[in-house]
């Protein structure tokens, strides 16, 4: 999945089940969300993680704003995409790409579409050390073996365990975001003085609980604090409907 799917997520970050009548499966409500009236604002940031390319969209909710479930009002026109990626990549979605340097493996040397700028510009001296598709490592299966063994390979060459390539990636991803010059503090930076920052991971549905836990433990150790997840298939409804009818909001049943 790509642009569409970090829309749903920021959404169905405020739209959990109030009672145990529906679906108890793999919806996680933050120890952040209350009812009534917001205390602070929020940034609700959704973070659709994909096998090949990332995507991240977000929204900034006001204090004050109505945030009971069901009814927090983020419409699809007022959700916007990260559209721009180390300086001159503008694009909605980043390879989910990592590169290490043989010398100091201990983190990521290149990243994202920085990749493939180094290899261009032969600044990678070994692209055996490249890490693509480590989503796979999460969901083990008989036709992907061939690419989970040669990740498990790679990882225990540099002396990592198979999530910490996931995390390698995500915490690139963090800083991109947040860090010291990341893209909230560069175009966003009064919103971070005074918001609550709620985070929302898409997930497969094929997935299993263990599968899941594992995506949002590798979130946290990124540096995504408390993060919550939403299937994937929700995303894809709104991405139909959403054009549609900006007050469409995801029913339950």
């Amino acid at each position: 999945m790509a642009r569409s799917s970090a829309t749903l997520p920021l959404r169905e970050s405020a739209e959990r089940f109030s009672n145990s009548g529906g679906p108890s499966t793999s919806y996680v409500r933050s120890d952040r969300r209350v009812k009534g009236k917001s205390s602070r604002s929020r940034l609700l940031v959704g973070i659709d993680y994909g096998t090949t390319y990332t995507s991240v969209a977000y929204a900034y909710i006001k204090d004050g704003q109505d945030a009971n479930l069901g009814s927090l009002g983020v419409r699809l026109s007022e959700v916007q995409h990260i559209a721009s990626w180390h300086g001159p990549y503008e694009s909605p979605i980043v390879p989910t790409v990592t590169m290490y340097d043989s010398s100091d493996p201990s983190k990521p040397k290149w990243w994202g579409y920085k990749v493939a700028r180094a290899i261009d510009r032969e600044e990678a001296p070994d692209t055996a050390n490249a890490v693509h598709l480590a989503k796979l490592l999460l969901h083990k299966a008989r036709e992907t073996e061939k690419e989970t063994v040669r990740l498990t390979g790679l990882a225990q060459k540099m002396g990592k365990k198979d999530i910490d390539l996931i995390v390698d990636f995500l915490r690139q991803l963090y800083d991109y975001l947040f860090g010291d010059d990341g893209y909230f503090k560069q175009h966003h930076a009064s919103w971070l003085d005074d918001a609550d920052i709620d985070f929302v991971f898409g997930v497969p549905a094929a997935w299993s609980e263990p599968e899941q836990q594992a995506m949002i433990r590798a979130a946290e150790e990124a540096g995504f604090t408390k993060p919550s997840r939403c299937s994937e298939p929700e995303a894809m409804a709104a991405s139909y409907f959403g054009p549609h009818d900006s007050s469409f909001e995801v029913s339950y049943s």
